[in-house]
């Protein structure tokens, strides 16, 4: 009975053992599993106007040893934007420079971004790994869903305005220029734009007025369409 339990016992500890992790990804608290997948929906806006997704693990060693870590980055789905990666020093590349994880420590210095260019959803995949012959390693699956709530598709250009902070973000999709005028809700011009096919957004520089607002387009053949939105 006592062997049983004895082998029993070194079963469950040689299991354990070798389902541990000796690097791993935890993010917002929860270690992850190797190859599992997370999905960024937020969002932040910079001071240049950019859309960024951001993705920002902590990488824990959790072996006796130290480690020369790298993160290598392989595009799984990647049709608009771009995507760059930090640790230590920035690059767009496919991979970060070494850093050293000490012995049963962490990292939250590893980040990864992705600038989206309209509404979309881009698979990118990270592996944490050791660089040594036969290294540890882990790998996650990012999924950064870029959905902004109100698309409108008004057949010669497709728009969503976002809201952030006290700007009027907005983000479009058009095939040549579009002249965009803005009327308050009695019909007074708060202001005449362009909407140019080289950008996707466009700031909507109105501060003071809030409320119920129309949007007027006008395409280069003399098309026009129009929708309300709200200025907070």
């Amino acid at each position: 009975m006592k062997k049983t339990l004895l082998t029993f016992s070194l079963i469950i500890v040689f299991t354990l053992f070798a389902s541990a992790q000796e690097l791993q990804f935890v993010y917002n608290g929860k270690a992850l599993a190797d190859n599992e997948v997370v999905t960024i929906t937020d969002y932040s806006k910079d001071p240049f106007g950019d859309i960024t997704l951001k993705f920002a693990p902590i990488i824990k060693n959790n072996t006796n040893r130290n480690m020369q870590v790298k993160v290598i980055k392989d595009k799984i789905k990647l049709e608009t934007g771009y995507s760059s990666m930090c640790f230590g020093t920035c690059t767009t590349g496919a991979e970060t420079p070494l850093n050293t994880i000490k012995a049963n420590s962490e990292t939250a210095d590893f980040y990864a971004e992705f600038v989206p260019n309209t509404a979309t959803t881009e698979i990118l995949k990270y592996t944490a790994k050791e660089n040594i012959l036969d290294g540890a390693s882990t790998t996650v699956e990012v999924h950064y869903k870029y959905a902004p709530s109100g698309i409108k598709n008004l057949g010669f250009t497709q728009f969503a305005v976002l809201q952030v902070g006290g700007t009027c973000h907005i983000v479009y999709s058009n095939n040549s220029d579009i002249q965009m005028k803005v009327y308050s809700i009695t019909g007074n011009t708060l202001g005449s734009y362009t909407l140019s096919a080289s950008n996707t957004s466009f700031d909507l520089p109105i501060t003071n007025y809030k409320g119920i607002a129309i949007l007027s387009f006008t395409d280069k053949n003399g098309k026009t369409a129009a929708e309300k939105i709200i200025l907070k």
